[in-house]
């Protein structure tokens, strides 16, 4: 497998757009997640005029398939893949990785559309966004990642304590949009097997484990950017939804992997920590200023019905 890219440099203006030449979707990122700026309502309004290709992204994922909202895995997959320049050298490595390194190449190309700055995330069936980096580092969120938290997780070690990976926010979203596709593309394609990527005796994976890590990760950046940068949310109001969709679909994919059990009656992804995880976001005391940190943007009523906290 290889390991897992990070994103190169990122800058300012807030702009979420359509990677592709097809009309946006009214579904998935709106239906699930209200808007919370212009920029978000504008981009995805399913009457809105559709955002060409540049030629850059043009050039590196040519004659990309419609972007289709139809809650279809297999198009969800197919979509990512197409526009994934490299997705072809990934695919021995199984449909997860595949859709996982995939993701991370689409949001360089996003980013780098926004001149190299800022936060591109490709979300899948040509729903992408474009924010604004907060003015915090991804020291100041590992501040508040509870020690149960560190221990637990190797990404913790891998992308927070490691000087490989860039010490900016956008690594983290970056990281945690790749997971959470990941997650999507195993966890709904689980009964046929793909995860095992043809290798019988392999009984489990943490796969799922990344998505609740990062959830963690990005949490902890929340609640440094209440702290440390309270006019974040005013300048970048199309962040709050991007975080939300990312939180919820995490919670999602999470419930869903961990419950997950084949006809033998293992439980493949269930068998590492993401429950933990979830557990230790949702009721440990060194957690708290990342649980207030999402209530006080989404409320309580959400966080408990999302986040079980």
């Amino acid at each position: 497998m290889p390991e897992r890219s990070s994103p190169s440099a990122p800058s300012p203006s807030s702009a979420a757009e359509t990677l592709g030449d097809a009309p946006r979707s009214t579904g998935g990122f709106v239906e699930s997640v209200p808007a919370s700026g212009p920029a978000l309502r504008e981009s995805f309004d399913g009457d809105a005029a559709p955002i060409s290709l540049s030629k850059e992204i043009a050039a590196e994922v040519p004659s990309p398939p419609p972007a289709r909202d139809t809650g279809s895995t297999k198009d969800f997959i197919a979509d990512i893949l197409a526009r994934g320049p490299d997705s072809a050298a990934y695919r021995k490595h199984g449909v997860g990785t595949t859709v996982h390194e995939s993701t991370h190449d689409i949001n360089r190309i996003l980013r780098r559309k926004h001149g190299g700055v800022g936060t591109g995330l490709y979300f899948g069936e040509g729903r992408s966004a474009w924010f604004e980096e907060p003015s915090v580092t991804k020291a100041q969120a590992a501040a508040f990642i509870p020690e149960d938290a560190r221990r637990m997780a190797h990404r913790y070690r891998e992308y927070i304590v490691s000087s490989e990976h860039a010490d900016h926010i956008w690594n983290l979203m970056d990281e945690w949009s790749a997971y959470v596709n990941e997650a999507r593309a195993v966890v709904e394609t689980a009964p046929s097997g793909e995860w095992r990527n043809g290798e019988p005796n392999v009984v489990s994976t943490d796969i799922v484990d990344g998505s609740a890590d990062f959830l963690m990760f990005c949490g902890a950046a929340l609640a440094a950017i209440r702290k440390s940068d309270p006019g974040y949310f005013e300048r970048a109001p199309e962040s709050k939804a991007i975080f939300r969709d990312l939180a919820e679909r995490t919670a999602r994919y999470v419930s869903a992997g961990v419950a997950f059990t084949e006809p033998d009656g293992n439980r493949p992804f269930g068998r590492h920590h993401a429950a933990a995880m979830m557990t230790t976001l949702a009721k440990d005391p060194q957690a708290a200023p990342i649980r207030a940190a999402f209530t006080s943007l989404f409320g309580a009523a959400w966080t408990s019905s999302v986040l079980g906290f």
